[in-house]
């Protein structure tokens, strides 16, 4: 066995050779990570802002025509708050028939509908008898939101209108809550569907399905609320109440001149005595009839007593001359 020469001279070359591996390990590690941290920078996704240029706030790329690149377009208005709008209002007018076209003419041009109407016309026996009548009439609308404002706005070209009111329901909390609610039941019903198929006995089957029962009737519900909820936000409610006047509320005694109110308190006092005596001439000869048919039994009857009472009297009287005689 040879011996080795010049130890130390070896010892040196291994020292060289570890530290040229130690090297080449070092350099190749940071050209990893030189080229992890490259990729890492050149697949970060662009920062977006919401609200800024149509840029969508989860970090998606845009395409042409500001839409995503899954197709969808990123200019739709962001639902906002749930909210449910409400309006009535008072409506007079000395043309009630053509008030009524304006409302049907209005409403149609906005979108909406009639959901309910009523109309309550003349009292028969009171223009029988020459009194005073006035229609009225109720509608409950239903305007797309967007067209409530202007349906509001323009009920004033239907007549004079004393008094109108818009209530605005935030109904945000509520929507939400049962948004949620709706989701953790549908989970909750798939979970139950999934222990159904694997149940192994009757007992656990029945109990799943009583389970499944309760939670199916409330998903129903949850369901109903909301699709009720939708179509409140959508389409607005707005009540009418139309009065056929013959004055305007602001030409009522209150906002007239003096004079005015001379003029027209001399002019109802007019007509009351002519509707007094259109109502007596009426009744009388609406009476007629009846007189007629008294006179037939009560001139006979008359005529008849008169003649009983006379002979009485006459006979009365020729007892008290015979008696004088004698």
């Amino acid at each position: 066995m040879k011996s080795v020469k010049n130890p130390a001279r070896i010892l040196s070359l291994v020292l060289a050779m570890l530290l040229m591996l130690t090297l080449c390990a070092c350099g190749a590690k940071n050209a990893s990570a030189d080229t992890a941290s490259e990729t890492a920078e050149n697949s970060e996704p662009q920062k977006s802002y919401k609200g800024e240029q149509g840029y969508p706030s989860d970090g998606t790329s845009v395409g042409t025509a500001g839409k995503t690149s899954d197709d969808k377009a990123t200019d739709t208005k962001p639902s906002g708050d749930k909210i449910i709008y409400t309006g009535s209002a008072d409506i007079e007018t000395r043309y009630f028939e053509q008030t009524l076209a304006d409302i049907e003419k209005l409403v149609s041009e906005a979108g909406g509908f009639i959901q309910s109407s009523s109309v309550h016309d003349n009292d028969f026996y009171t223009a029988q008898y020459g009194g005073t009548t006035y229609r009225s009439a109720y509608y409950e609308l239903r305007i797309p939101v967007e067209k409530f404002d202007s349906v509001m706005n323009g009920l004033s070209s239907l007549g004079n209108v004393p008094y109108s009111s818009v209530d605005a329901e935030n109904i945000t909390e509520q929507y939400m809550d049962a948004e949620a609610r709706l989701t953790s039941r549908k989970a909750e019903e798939a979970r139950l569907l999934e222990l159904l198929a694997n149940a192994d006995t009757v007992e656990e089957m029945l109990q799943i399905e009583s389970h499944l029962s309760d939670v199916r009737y409330e998903i129903e519900t949850l369901t109903s609320q909301i699709k009720n909820w939708d179509s409140r936000i959508s389409y607005s409610t707005l009540t009418l109440n139309v009065s056929e006047v013959s004055l305007f509320t602001e030409d009522t005694p209150a906002a007239m001149s003096y004079g005015r109110q001379l003029a027209t308190a001399l002019k109802s006092s007019a007509k009351s005595v002519w509707r007094f005596l259109k109502n007596l001439l009426k009744g009388i000869v609406a009476a007629l009839p009846v007189l007629a048919a008294i006179a037939v039994v009560a001139v006979p009857v008359f005529f008849i007593v008169r003649r009983v009472i006379r002979r009485k009297k006459s006979k009365k009287t020729n007892e008290a001359e015979s008696n004088l005689k004698e």
